[in-house]
């Protein structure tokens, strides 16, 4: 049976499958699976580069300026803590297991606030937690990493994001539940590029926002912001067509003699700090050990930074 695979200048991207759970309020145990941390391919990009600036809450808040503000003045705060989120709907959750859990971390007991239900039902969280002014060594590909234990409910379109700024005024949102839906439980390793807005710059301001949800968890710890690599490139999508149908990742037809003509195609990224330049893709085809296939497209003599094609 023929193998396809699609690359990109050698770059390989390898797809995640995400576990999605039912929108029912239930209060789960968490598995050992999910307790793990996850080097996820949708948001886990390996890159060269210095730490620039690092927070572990090992001081509590106090150290580079954190403040939590309650936007709905109900007292539901972002809070310093080394304990479990705690609540109804949260009671088998434990601490966040962060490389520096124990000395404290910044939590969002979602499901504590709200315990017992409010007379008028489940209260939306509305709850910003934000760094001070961040300074830095100017580069041109700039990403943020953290770890975070993350459960939120009820829909999809509730607000979990990590918001960027140079100026503490004009932010610039990443959705940091990167694209799970509701009552999805994660424990993971999180990163996200932004050098959209912080490419360059000296000084930077984070802030994590939880908008819209109600009940469950959030906890972060171990920030870091690090220098990306000047050369990155990612397949984000591959797809190959069969007829008027496409179908992304691998495609296997028996018997080979039904096979109809196949066309390839993909969604490249540059998530480096320069520009990339001469791209190309290319197609190999194995029946078993054996290529049978190869070709490559024509090139891309430019795909700019942080852009996609």
């Amino acid at each position: 049976m023929p193998l396809f695979f699609l690359s990109v200048n050698s770059v390989i991207a390898q797809e995640s499958m995400q576990k999605y759970q039912s929108e029912e309020m239930v209060d789960e145990p968490v598995s050992n699976e999910e307790l793990k941390f996850a080097n996820l391919a949708k948001n886990q990009i390996k890159a060269s580069g210095d730490t620039l600036f690092y927070e572990d809450f090992g001081t509590g808040f106090s150290t580079n300026g954190w403040v939590a503000f309650d936007a709905s003045s109900n007292g539901f705060n972002w809070i310093y803590t080394t304990q479990p989120p705690g609540g109804q709907y949260a009671s088998t959750v434990p601490a966040i297991p962060s490389t520096t859990s124990s000395n404290g971390f910044a939590s969002l007991p979602s499901s504590f606030y709200n315990t017992p239900t409010p007379a008028g039902g489940w209260i939306n969280m509305d709850a910003y937690l934000t760094s001070g002014p961040i300074v830095i060594t100017p580069a041109s590909n700039i990403l943020v990493r953290w770890q975070q234990s993350q459960r939120y409910c009820c829909a999809s379109t509730s607000q979990l994001e990590l918001s960027v700024s140079t100026d503490k005024m004009n932010w610039t949102n990443y959705d940091a539940r990167f694209g799970r839906g509701a009552n999805t439980a994660v424990v993971e390793s999180a990163e996200i590029n932004i050098s959209s807005v912080a490419a360059n710059q000296d000084t930077i301001y984070l802030r994590w926002y939880q908008g819209g949800s109600r009940n469950y968890y959030w906890m972060i710890d171990d920030i870091a912001i690090v220098e990306g690599a000047g050369n990155q490139l990612i397949l984000e999508e591959g797809f190959t067509s069969f007829g008027p149908v496409f179908r992304e990742g691998f495609y296997s037809q028996m018997p080979i003699s039904q096979t109809q003509t196949l066309g390839f195609s993909g969604s490249i990224k540059n998530d480096g700090g320069f520009n990339a330049t001469n791209l190309m893709m290319e197609v190999k085809v194995d029946k078993g050990a054996t290529t049978v296939y190869r070709d490559s497209s024509v090139k891309l003599s430019l795909l700019p930074k942080q852009a996609s094609d």
